[in-house]
């Protein structure tokens, strides 16, 4: 009898536990925020790439690029924005800016950067951002 009870238990356990699982918060079970404020970057040798879908996103990040070429085209993407603000900042490697935009509207940039060194760093820094970022920098070829 103690072990019908005992199986019995487990199963009532395991149970509730099971349905508890399946109660997640609006915010993360609501398809519309899938993806939203998860920035993506690749950085790898002659490209560095950063996206997010930014709903209320803050973020402040230095990343450290590797190029071993000064011929380079950058292209910056800014949709939908509607509220907050950011910016991008490119130093070479002398620490001098060769490239700064500031993400408070729609826009496109796009263009092709020859410095007399190669890009050596960029931040990000983002305020309660609302909108779409695509920033590429990349070898020419």
């Amino acid at each position: 009898m103690k072990n019908k009870i005992l199986i019995a238990s487990l199963i009532g356990f395991t149970l509730s536990l099971s349905f508890y699982s399946c109660v997640i918060e609006d915010g993360i079970n609501n398809p519309e925020n899938v993806g939203k404020n998860f920035p993506v970057i690749v950085n790898t040798l002659n490209t560095f790439t950063f996206t997010v879908d930014a709903d209320d996103f803050s973020l402040t990040r230095n990343e450290t690029l590797s190029f071993d070429t000064d011929s380079l085209t950058i292209t910056l993407v800014v949709s939908s924005y509607s509220a907050g603000s950011g910016s991008i900042v490119v130093r070479n490697s002398v620490n001098e800016i060769f490239f700064s935009d500031n993400l408070n509207s729609n826009k496109v940039v796009t263009l092709p950067a020859a410095t007399k060194n190669t890009p050596k760093s960029v931040a990000i820094t983002l305020s309660n951002f609302r909108g779409k970022i695509s920033f590429v920098v990349t070898k020419k070829k």
